[in-house]
């Protein structure tokens, strides 16, 4: 075994290791969080990470986006992403989608865990019902501004876990009018949200203190301020409610 993940032996030991080794993981969008979690999950030694993103690299994502550089601008994310983690670490394959996932589905029907790193609520929503419909794990975050949030999504687990749209049932108003983006981002507060996104897929491969479905974290990383709450089932949820069990 590479002597690079000799650290993580007093952690969870060669067999652990070597279940990172043989996992396979989907991170849909390798924009500011996707790249947090890409280079986290590549350095953890996962075995294959399926990328999905159909966008392109700008100029104004290199704030937060780094994996890319000045070279990369114009450059299709899933590929530029792929050459860096596979400098990074040639022992993570990297199987890269260059399209939305709804034209790819099918990619996460082998990974043991999906990240949702997107955003727009179009293809969270999607992404939730894409994984309940599957039993995938959902690990979801999102950053505005100097806060952030992610919760494991594991509806298929128990009777009171919920998924994205217990949550989140519908598009919040101010980002239909474009305000979420307007706000502002700042690289730090990204690279935190996308570390502890990486961090609890790490927990669920491993069944590390594994998360309880449906806690949600909130962390104001301007004002240290960190709170956690447990999101229950909606029994109307139009996704995992009992009427559309």
């Amino acid at each position: 075994m590479n002597r690079r993940y000799l650290r993580h032996f007093g952690l969870f030991g060669k067999e652990g290791q070597y279940a990172l080794l043989d996992s396979k993981v989907a991170v849909i969008g390798s924009g500011g969080l996707g790249c947090s979690v890409l280079y986290n999950l590549a350095a953890a030694g996962l075995g294959e990470i399926v990328i999905v993103d159909f966008d392109r690299v700008s100029e104004s994502d290199l704030n937060r986006q780094f994996l890319f550089d000045n070279s990369s601008v114009q450059q299709l994310k899933v590929y530029a992403a792929k050459r860096r983690l596979n400098a990074f670490n040639a022992d993570c394959k990297i199987s890269c989608y260059p399209m939305r996932i709804q034209n790819c589905p099918e990619v996460i029907e082998e990974c043991e865990v999906v990240v949702d790193c997107t955003d727009n609520f179009k293809t969270r929503f999607y992404l939730n019902e894409l994984c309940f419909l599957k039993r995938k794990v959902l690990v979801s975050g999102g950053v505005t501004g100097y806060s952030g949030y992610v919760i494991v999504l594991k509806p298929f687990a128990s009777g009171d876990s919920p998924c994205y749209s217990c949550f989140c049932p519908e598009e919040p108003e101010a980002c239909s009018k474009g305000s979420c983006e307007e706000g502002g981002v700042i690289g730090a507060a990204v690279n935190a949200i996308g570390s502890i996104q990486a961090m609890k897929v790490i927990q669920e491969i491993l069944h590390i203190n594994p998360e309880k479905a449906g806690k949600l974290v909130f962390c104001d990383i301007l004002n240290n301020r960190f709170r956690s709450a447990v999101i229950m089932r909606d029994p109307y949820c139009n996704v995992c409610g009992q009427r559309c069990i």
